[in-house]
C-alpha cells in the first residue's frame, strides 16, 4: 500500500522516498535525513499508552529537537 502511494505521488511530480530499514528509529531517521535533506518528515504516531512509550522509547519529542523541516505526525 505504501509503494503504491508513493507511485501515486511520482505520477503526480512529487519526489518521494519511502525508507524501511531494521534499527533504531531515532538513528535511521537521522541517518535518511543527513542523506536525502528532506522537505517534509512524515512519521507513524506513537502509542498513547505510557508504558509502551516507557518500554519502546519515545520518538517524536526527540526528533522535535533537531529536525529543521516540517514533520508530519500520521495516525
Amino acid at each position: 500500500m505504501l509503494e503504491q502511494f508513493v507511485h501515486r505521488l511520482h505520477r503526480q511530480q512529487l519526489p518521494t522516498t519511502l525508507a524501511l530499514s531494521r534499527g533504531e528509529p531515532d538513528l535511521r531517521i537521522r541517518e535518511e535525513v543527513a542523506a536525502g535533506d528532506p522537505d517534509l518528515i512524515v512519521i507513524a504516531a506513537e502509542s498513547h499508552s505510557r508504558w509502551v512509550r516507557w518500554f519502546q522509547g519515545e520518538l517524536v519529542r526527540p526528533l522535535l529537537h533537531w529536525v529543521d523541516c516540517p514533520l508530519l505526525i500520521a495516525k
